[in-house]
């Protein structure tokens, strides 16, 4: 193991200890701040390891060279990402994924139920004493997005993510852009041409 990975691990243990300390002190403010030197801590450490894997291996250049690496960090992501448990507002620790999902959904209901007063609309008159669109900007803005455009866009992403991780990498699709650029631009085209789309003399 690694220094790196060694001072990552100190800090998850650190953290288990804290937050194990904050189910029985909620209020304590000191643990509070230990949890956020923690887990700033942490992030330092986990932005040191990612910076390491992306030097050892980069997977559109190796392939399947790196398979077995490839995998062995997938699953350790997977299980990073991965939410196994969570504790309701009563301290009841649920483990079952059923649960977690209905928990989570109760949880964020309720939150949007007790939403704060109703903020009332902004005057239209008011509005328009500031600075509008002039008439060049509105047909901007109801144009059609072209390949390029596209293209432009995924340049702009950095080029060893993938939307998921079975998913293909951005360099992938840079690289054979000539191959796949027609069915990559079709979504947004067929996007386009479902919604209803207003003239530019119609936009306020």
């Amino acid at each position: 193991m690694t220094f790196y990975q060694q001072r990552l691990d100190q800090a998850r243990h650190k953290l288990e200890i804290v937050q194990g300390e904050l189910k029985n002190s909620p209020l304590d403010q000191s643990l509070f701040n230990h949890e956020n030197e923690i887990l700033t801590e942490m992030a330092k450490w986990s932005h040191i390891e990612e910076q390491v894997l992306q030097h050892r291996a980069t997977w559109i250049e190796c392939g399947d060279s790196n398979t077995k690496y490839f995998h062995a960090q997938w699953k350790t992501r997977t299980s990073k990402n991965h939410i196994t448990s969570i504790y309701t507002e009563s301290g009841i620790n649920l483990t079952d994924p059923a649960q977690i999902v209905k928990e989570f959904i109760s949880f964020f209901t309720k939150l949007m139920e007790e939403s704060g007063e109703v903020h009332k609309c902004p005057d239209a008159a008011v509005v328009k004493q500031g600075r509008c669109l002039d008439q060049q900007q509105k047909v901007t803005l109801v144009k059609n997005v072209t390949n390029e455009e596209i293209l432009a866009a995924i340049k702009d992403m950095l080029h060893d993510k993938a939307p998921r991780v079975d998913g293909f990498h951005i360099e992938f699709f840079t690289t054979q852009w000539t191959i796949v650029g027609s069915e990559i631009g079709s979504a947004p085209h067929s996007f386009s041409a479902d919604r209803p789309k207003p003239s530019a003399a119609a936009l306020p």
